[in-house]
């Protein structure tokens, strides 16, 4: 080492410990800056300053400040580019890994309390950077999913966001929301909701486009409510599509349910007139 480098380093070891001191003091900004300014420099600078970011990650989750959280998580993920490879890689995986862990953590808390929209920002940030698994992203599935249906929820059937927001929930649900149980469920039991709100339009057309499994004979019995005008939300135009689609099946299912009723009704005049002998029928 030459003796210029030599009172560099020990001039950059003085201006470290200057930051820990002001951080120390709660002088964050100040501390930050030098940190910052020893970024490629001196060999501890990133990883104290992962460290800070981390610190400062945790008080804003805190604060539920969503938007601060990932900014301090791109922060974090911005040091491994300007360390110069002069920094302890391994310790600042490990910090890497641990803002992770924590956001799914904190991810996850936010979903169960139907924050769903923080949930998805967060898990956004991370499936937008090389940190994302599998675990982030069904995640953020699972958010966007109930995201959709609560607009859904508000909107009626005839207007265009409601097409756009079940066109975004069906590609949502088709191309990973299906393998996922808990998202299945709840697509599941959305449509139910939808029925026993006797929104029969609304949750035929979201049956019809989602491929977990067949929902044939549960769109044809809301077919039949919508044609007997049980469905307030289905216009004239709405009616004509439903009769075209499942009118010759509903005719069919009649017909076949007529005879099963004449072949009952026979089957109980015959135990009528031939009580002894009936018992052959069954």
């Amino acid at each position: 080492m030459g003796l210029i480098s030599y009172i560099k380093g020990v001039y950059y070891d003085h201006r470290i410990e200057k930051a820990d001191e002001l951080l120390h003091l709660g002088k964050e900004c100040e501390a930050e800056e030098i940190y910052k300014e020893l970024l490629g420099k001196q060999y501890t600078a990133v990883n104290k300053l992962a460290s800070l970011y981390y610190a400062q990650f945790l008080r804003a989750g805190n604060e539920e400040d969503t938007n601060k959280e990932i900014h301090l998580f791109k922060c974090i993920k911005s040091l491994s580019s300007q360390g110069n490879n002069n920094y302890d890689i391994k310790s600042y995986n490990s910090t890497v890994d641990t803002i992770v862990r924590t956001m799914l953590s904190r991810a996850n808390a936010l979903f169960n309390v139907a924050k769903y929209q923080k949930c998805l920002d967060l898990m956004s940030a991370v499936n937008n950077s090389d940190s994302k698994s599998s675990d982030s992203i069904n995640l953020a599935c699972e958010a966007n999913i109930m995201l959709l249906i609560s607009k859904i929820k508000t909107i009626s059937v005839s207007s265009i966001e409601f097409k756009t927001s079940l066109n975004q929930l069906n590609l949502e649900f088709n191309s990973l929301g299906k393998s996922i149980k808990r998202c299945e469920q709840t697509v599941e039991l959305f449509a139910k909701e939808l029925i026993d709100g006797k929104r029969y339009l609304a949750a035929n057309k979201l049956l019809e486009s989602i491929t977990n499994r067949n929902h044939k004979d549960v769109c044809l019995s809301n077919a039949a409510c919508i044609i007997d005008q049980k469905d307030t939300e289905a216009s004239s135009n709405d009616l004509k599509e439903v009769v075209s689609k499942y009118g010759k099946e509903l005719s069919q299912l009649t017909t076949v349910r007529k005879a099963m009723n004449v072949f009952a009704y026979s089957i109980n005049v015959g135990r009528f007139l031939h009580p002894i002998s009936s018992s052959w029928m069954f």
